[in-house]
Formats: C-alpha cells, structure tokens, sequence
C-alpha cells in the first residue's frame, strides 16, 4: 500500500524522468543514433552490420568524427589496415591531438609497413600523452626500421620501457642497445640476468660471445 502523498511524489517523479529522456532523445540526430547502433553491433562483434551503420551515418554527415573512427576502429579489427588509415587519416583533419586516434592510425601504419609514418604519429602521440603502450609501440617501429644504430632516441625509448616492462623482448632491445653504446660489460651481464630468468633464444645469447 502506498500513501497518495507518496504516489503522487512517484508519478511525478517519473513524468519528470520520462521528459528528461525524452529530451535526450530528441536531442539525437539520425546520424548519431546509427553511429550508437554501430557499436551496439561492433559489441556483439557484428562488425558486418556495425560497418553499415557507421557508413549509413557518414552519409548523413561525412565529417561525422566518431563514425569515422569507430568505422576506422572496425577495419583495423578485420586486420584492413590499408582502409583504417584512410578513415583514421580523415579524423585527424578533424581532430589531431585524439590520443584514440594517433595511436590506433601508428598500429594501422605500423602493420602495413609504413614504418616511417608510424614513428612520427608514435613520436606525436608521446609529446601529447606520453604512455607506456604509446613508447613500446614505438619501440617497436623503429627496431623494425633499424634506428638503434643511428638514432640514440631510439635506445633512450628500449630503456625506458624495459624499466616498466619485463617482456624477454625489450630485455633484449636493451642488451643490443648497450652493445651499440660501447656499454660490453652491462650488456654481458644483463644478458646473463636474463638467461637465469629463464631466456630461452640460444642464438641471441651465442651472438653476445
């Protein structure tokens, strides 16, 4: 049983809720309820009927950010990296300080091998934010490019992340970078720390005697 005081203060209650979500709703452009039915889909891992619905958004408004990103996002998960560069690339006409979007259009870059586009967005995104997810990356990209030798930048972002980052790999980029630096003594016992850790590439340890 409830009081009318009461029932009154409820129907009120939710007359003033219904007005404030029918607000929101009315709120909403068409373009930006097909974008939120994109990523229900790209959630349920539908990414077939999230691409159509990102699309159809992008036609209402073709400088539509968030359904060129997240249309972006769904080719990068296909592995479509070439089409998630030219989507990501149109984003940041909109929008060039994204942290999302730089270091998504640096993965995209990074595996259709424009190594040397990926190491200016990577370099990019570290003076906007710089993350550790952000330094392995480019780590990575210009490892791939052969910089250790000729770049000391390159060997400053191995340390940096083998500090944080106990992976075997970075281990190793940091083993290579002392060699490279003159540092034989750190680099030899590093290397012996990291085969009683249990480091199982013989043929690296074999290069370092």
């Amino acid at each position: 049983f409830i009081s009318q005081g009461v029932a009154n203060g409820v129907s009120r209650k939710c007359s003033e809720m219904h007005e404030l979500y029918s607000s929101k709703i009315n709120d909403l452009t068409i373009e930006k309820i097909k974008e939120i039915l994109g990523n229900e889909y790209f959630e349920k891992s539908d990414l077939t009927l999230a691409i159509n619905y990102y699309k159809s958004a992008l036609k209402l408004n073709p400088n539509f950010f968030e359904a060129l990103y997240n249309l972006g996002n769904t080719y990068l998960t296909l592995k479509n990296f070439n089409k998630a560069v030219d989507l990501f690339n149109k984003c940041l006409i909109i929008n060039s300080n994204h942290t999302g979007l730089l270091g998504n259009l640096g993965i995209a870059l990074l595996e259709s091998g424009k190594v040397e586009k990926a190491i200016n967005i990577f370099k990019n995104l570290i003076e906007i934010s710089p993350s550790p997810i952000a330094k392995e990356y480019l780590g990575r990209a210009l490892l791939l490019k052969g910089e250790f030798e000729s770049d000391s930048f390159a060997c400053k972002i191995v340390n940096d992340i083998s500090v944080e980052n106990e992976d075997e790999f970075w281990k190793k980029a940091q083993i290579f970078c002392q060699i490279i630096l003159g540092n034989e003594d750190d680099a030899i016992f590093d290397a012996e720390l990291l085969r009683a850790r249990g480091g199982q590439d013989n043929n690296f340890f074999n290069l370092l005697y």
